[in-house]
């Protein structure tokens, strides 16, 4: 099943695009980045899962995100549909979860990070943060929790014993980059894109790193 994984993500190889380096121009005003997302099980590994409910931020997440300039996608802006209807198509995956949400980029010890919660509503058994913030690149940090059942254990009177799974990563990103947060029970596709400004080039620079040119 991982080797079909990995002949699945080698065909999406040409829509993601290779990180450069490149020097941070700091002086550059904030610039706005939209994060799109599907959370994925695999089919030998799906648990029975709950429910993430979309909740309603505390206070100061609130402030947070407003402050953050946070929007939720809404599903005619996605762009990642063909990705999921093909995960659809293969019985060894199980998407569970997909969205987005557009936000000003800041450094990490100026951006909280956005609960799960606040993000989707879809069913996956599943909680969690994840954290967009611009330091010398830019960098996404998905902090996920997969809540399962275990077997039950050959005794009927015995309780099913609880336990997660978890994927914990900072990855640096390029705008319009797609890329893949991997674990052995579930999986995470993720794309940053730059919203442009009305007056934005067409094509951006080649050296352009993440939406700051450089010099």
């Amino acid at each position: 099943m991982r080797r079909g994984l990995a002949t699945f993500f080698l065909l999406l190889a040409p829509l993601a695009a290779n990180a450069q380096a490149a020097q941070e121009d700091t002086e550059q005003e904030p610039r706005r980045y939209t994060v799109e997302m599907i959370v994925f099980t695999y089919a030998a590994d799906m648990g029975s899962g709950g429910e993430v409910f979309v909740a309603d931020p505390s206070p100061d997440e609130a402030a947070a995100l407003r402050d953050n300039g946070f929007t939720r996608l809404r599903r005619s802006d996605f762009t990642m549909g063909n990705i999921k209807g093909r995960l659809d198509r293969l019985d060894a995956y199980r998407p569970v979860m997909h969205f987005g949400w557009t936000q000003t980029t800041y450094p990490a010890e100026q951006t909280r990070s956005i609960k799960l919660g606040s993000l989707t509503g879809q069913a996956g058994g599943f909680n969690g943060t994840v954290k967009l913030y611009l330091s010398r690149f830019l960098h996404l940090v998905v902090d996920l929790q997969m809540n399962t059942e275990a077997e039950r254990l050959a005794d009927t009177f015995a309780p099913a014993a609880a336990s997660s799974y978890r994927i914990q990563e900072d990855r640096i990103f390029r705008s319009g980059e797609l890329r893949y947060f991997d674990h052995p029970k579930f999986g995470v596709l993720a794309k940053v894109s730059r919203v442009e400004e009305d007056d934005a080039a067409e094509a951006p620079d080649d050296r352009e790193l993440l939406g700051y040119p450089t010099q």
